[in-house]
Parts: C-alpha cells; structure tokens; sequence
C-alpha cells in the first residue's frame, strides 16, 4: 500500500483576511521613499499600475499602497517588482 503524500494542516488552511498595519511613523519616509522608486520605475517605462500588478499576479490595490507607501510589503514583493524591470535591487536601495 502506497503512502498518499499529506499536505501539513498550516498549508492546507484559507488565509483569512488581516487588516493591514498602521504604518508606523519612523517607516513612513522608507516606506514612501521604496514607493517614489517603484513609481518612477513604472513611469519611466509608461507601465498602468494595472498592467504591472497583472503581471506581477497581485492585486492593483495592493500595488498602488506600495507605491505610495501605504503598506507594510515584504522584500519578495519589491524583488519582483525589480526582476519585472530588470534592476539590480542594490543598485534599487542605494538611491533610497
């Protein structure tokens, strides 16, 4: 008899919604200051914010927070944003 491979139970649950958190005030100017990058990336190149999150695979809404710096998002988030453009993500955060 075969052993069926088990999906952990962390894995196989929904993730339920979580509000998102108040931006912190010592964040906001980091936090702003990514989102200025990543709009002058997405300008410079006449991207809509909708093409871009399409091709990401993320919600416009939640692209839109990040670049106005609304949003706590995680670095994988920004790496894709990079990759999509093809900059070198030190090269990113040096102008930050």
């Amino acid at each position: 008899m075969k052993n069926k491979a088990r999906i952990p139970e962390q894995l196989n649950q929904q993730k339920k919604y979580q509000a998102p958190k108040e931006i912190c005030p010592e964040h906001q100017e980091f936090l702003t200051n990514i989102g200025l990058g990543l709009q002058a990336l997405r300008k410079g190149k006449n991207i809509s914010i909708s093409h871009l999150s399409d091709a990401l695979g993320i919600s416009r809404n939640k692209y839109a927070q990040m670049e106005d710096g609304r949003l706590y998002f995680n670095l994988l988030s920004v790496l894709q944003v990079l990759d999509y453009f093809h900059v070198n993500p030190k090269e990113f955060f040096k102008k930050i």
